[in-house]
């Protein structure tokens, strides 16, 4: 299943991967429902007095996520408990049998109260990141007790395709994770890899380049609520996506 996203075409993780909660709230569903491909069937929903709770995915191999759709609870307002969620990748093993908020890398930290109306809620993260293990977990600071829960039906995963080349610079903002927006596109470079490189140097506001396979045609993304805390980077990582 592919996805088009900012003008590309992105992978949905494949389904039925092992999944985990921090904890069950009595009579709420199995964690693996949560990628299931069913999405208002089988709640997942962790108990009372969790301190951080968390919903994990094994995506059994590196991917190089972009971002995420999570089909919330809609009853009784009980929508409103997704707010103060990270959502973070790591390719560390260590957190599947022991789980630490520390170890991931944030894709995008989400502290809106949605409505009915944003299901499915919507991430991308400000940089893509590759790893083997997706996590959802909350901060539950100042929240009242009957908002400090995870209750979700379904997470998709989105991961560029196989083929892509990407490259991450070292820049950095001073705010939590925020959305990436695609910035420009160049078509008809002689060496897409590193001539995209040069373009996202020259581009104050370049977070990362992609370069999409078979057309070679460069992709620069930004943060999408400008450049307020932002400080650009010169040093770039660069991976292929090979699965």
């Amino acid at each position: 299943v592919q996805q088009n996203l900012s003008d590309f075409e992105l992978v949905l993780v494949q389904k039925n991967k092992l999944a985990n909660s921090s904890s069950r709230y009595e009579n709420s569903a199995d964690p693996i429902r949560v990628n299931d491909g069913v999405t208002s069937a089988y709640m997942i929903h962790t108990a009372d007095g969790d301190p951080m709770p968390w919903v994990m995915l094994d995506m059994d191999q590196p991917h190089a996520v972009f971002g995420a759709r999570v089909w919330n609870r809609l009853d009784n307002s009980w929508y409103k408990r997704f707010t103060q969620i990270s959502f973070g990748v790591t390719n560390n093993p260590a957190v599947w049998t022991s789980f630490n908020s520390h170890l991931f890398q944030l894709c995008f930290y989400y502290t809106d109260v949605p409505t009915v109306a944003d299901n499915p809620i919507k991430v991308n993260c400000s940089k893509p990141i590759v790893g083997r293990y997706f996590a959802i977990y909350k901060n539950i600071t100042g929240l009242s007790s009957s908002q400090q829960y995870i209750n979700i039906f379904e997470i998709d995963i989105l991961a560029m395709a196989k083929g892509a080349s990407l490259c991450v610079s070292s820049a950095q903002s001073s705010f939590p994770a925020a959305s990436s927006a695609l910035l420009t596109r160049w078509s008809g470079l002689k060496s897409p890899r590193l001539d995209c490189i040069f373009k996202c140097t020259a581009q104050p506001a370049c977070l990362f380049a992609l370069v999409i396979p078979g057309n070679g045609d460069c992709l620069l993304f930004g943060p999408s609520g400008g450049l307020a805390g932002f400080i650009g980077g010169s040093c770039f990582r660069c991976v292929a996506v090979l699965e």
